[in-house]
């Protein structure tokens, strides 16, 4: 995994989870842990629950002040130079999977999923 994966084209590709003007959107809160979150925070959590991720390469747990953590941090800031400092980006939000749209949990069928993921992986 690696941050392409959902942020397409260096996170600057319109509804693909673009990073384009979100530096000025934090501290924000955030719901799954109940508490506001930095954009290092932000990162960190990225590379914990969508890349799976259990160090620096070191050994170590990525921090806000990881040497990586910074560096995206800084990237992310200059993709939001000259965007408005607390308000939303136009884009934001226009991703989401409307409520209607979604299956409930007890309709999912993990067996299904396995052999979908396991189709797409014999082709790669």
């Amino acid at each position: 995994m690696s941050c392409n994966n959902c942020h397409l084209n260096g996170g600057q590709r319109e509804l693909s989870l673009p990073l384009v003007g979100v530096a000025g959107m934090f501290p924000e809160y955030n719901k799954r842990s109940g508490r506001l979150y930095s954009l290092g925070d932000r990162i960190v959590d990225c590379f914990l629950r969508s890349e799976n991720a259990t160090g620096t390469g070191e050994g170590g747990l990525l921090t806000t002040s990881s040497k990586e953590v910074l560096a995206l941090s800084a990237y992310i800031t200059w993709l939001a130079d000259g965007a408005q400092v607390g308000k939303n980006p136009a884009w934001r939000g226009r991703n989401t999977i409307t409520s209607s749209s979604l299956i409930p949990i007890e309709r999912l069928d993990s067996r299904r999923g396995e052999a979908l993921f396991m189709v797409r992986t014999d082709k790669v």
